[in-house]
């Protein structure tokens, strides 16, 4: 579940993410993983499907992880809710590698739904 603001009052989604999910566009060549959201419903009607999607892209480097975060949204979508979806995932990754830095480990609940599926080479 996301909570999403900046429109009127905050939205609540339920997100349903895979690493096999249809990508919504082709990720780019040196990504080593990707995940996305396929299917979107907003939680006071999870009939409605809200057709909004999400991909992310992980990247090895030798200076580090690189993360391309990607969401596509209808084009009739207000600014304010895509400058909403903006905020939210910068603090919603930035905390994941945050505590995964703290605790020395990729045990970061992002890193460590990737990791359960698929391993860097």
């Amino acid at each position: 579940m996301e909570l999403i603001g900046e429109y009127g009052q905050p939205t609540y989604q339920k997100i349903f993410i895979s690493l096999d999910a249809e990508k919504t566009v082709v990720p780019d060549t040196d990504t080593k993983i990707s995940m996305a959201g396929d299917t979107a419903t907003l939680m006071s009607d999870p009939s409605l499907d809200i057709k909004m999607y999400g991909m992310h892209q992980f990247k090895m480097k030798k200076s580090g992880l690189h993360i391309k975060l990607g969401v596509f949204s209808p084009e009739a979508v207000p600014s304010e809710m895509v400058l909403g979806h903006q905020e939210h995932l910068a603090v919603e990754f930035f905390n994941s590698l945050t505590i995964a830095y703290q605790n020395k480990t990729f045990k970061g609940k992002l890193l460590n739904t990737l990791l359960k599926f698929k391993k860097f080479k």
